[in-house]
């Protein structure tokens, strides 16, 4: 594995660590993952940490993507990736609590995110989509976001509204969200919007009206993918 971090092909890795926990800091250490000498500047953790809580993580300063798929809380995780110059962040299935929260939020503050997926997240209160979207709202270089759980709260709907308006988001993914009237037309001001993924949505008249009204204003959309609509795909 340590030749890995001499292998300029190679700058992202997974690894998907299931039940052994034991072998995950040492990867790390031994693909050097975020030091200036090392090509692996993106790592994807996928579901480690099944009893016990994630340890400290060693990556290097210069990371440029972290993402982490965990049934675990993530502050290990989350401390971690405050100060990288990170373009890509993910993370999925975590439970997080009010330091959790914090934590997030400072990660969401970073000027030059990209790239952010947020999926199947556990929060300390309802409040919290609403604080997410009124940060990542207020970045200026985002181009792709993966969510699920999109609400229909007034604070949910002003924030979602201002990240479209600034015309820079091209990939919108949402999973089990609400596609209410007012989220349909605060897509359809993203004049630059190119793709958008809706999976595991209510197939119901209304939602289906709300979105094709929504798709006729998209007139840069290209690919369209609906999964899980009354039990199939289409794209």
């Amino acid at each position: 594995m340590q030749q890995l971090v001499h292998c300029e092909a190679i700058g992202e890795v997974e690894l998907s660590i299931g039940v052994n926990d034991l072998i995950l800091q040492p990867s790390l250490r031994y693909l050097q993952a975020g030091e200036k000498h090392s090509h692996v500047q993106h790592i994807i953790i996928q579901r480690p940490f099944r009893e016990h809580s994630i340890p400290e993580l060693p990556f290097g300063p210069h990371m440029l993507g972290m993402e982490l798929n965990t049934i675990q809380q993530s502050n290990e995780f989350l401390k971690a990736a405050i100060g990288k110059p990170l373009q890509t962040f993910g993370l999925v299935s975590a439970r997080l609590d009010e330091e959790g929260m914090e934590l997030l939020s400072v990660v969401l503050k970073n000027p030059q995110l990209k790239s952010i997926k947020l999926w199947l997240l556990s929060f300390p209160d309802p409040s919290c989509m609403a604080h997410m979207l009124s940060l990542m709202a207020d970045l200026d270089e985002l181009q792709e976001l993966h969510l699920s759980d999109l609400g229909s709260q007034p604070e949910e709907i002003i924030h979602f509204r201002r990240l479209m308006e600034k015309h820079k988001l091209y990939k919108l993914r949402l999973w089990r969200s609400q596609l209410s009237q007012e989220i349909c037309d605060a897509m359809a001001v993203n004049l630059q919007l190119n793709t958008l993924e809706i999976r595991f949505i209510p197939a119901t008249a209304e939602v289906i009206g709300c979105l094709a009204g929504a798709l006729t204003e998209c007139t840069s959309l290209r690919k369209l993918t609906l999964r899980g609509w009354r039990g199939e795909d289409t794209e």
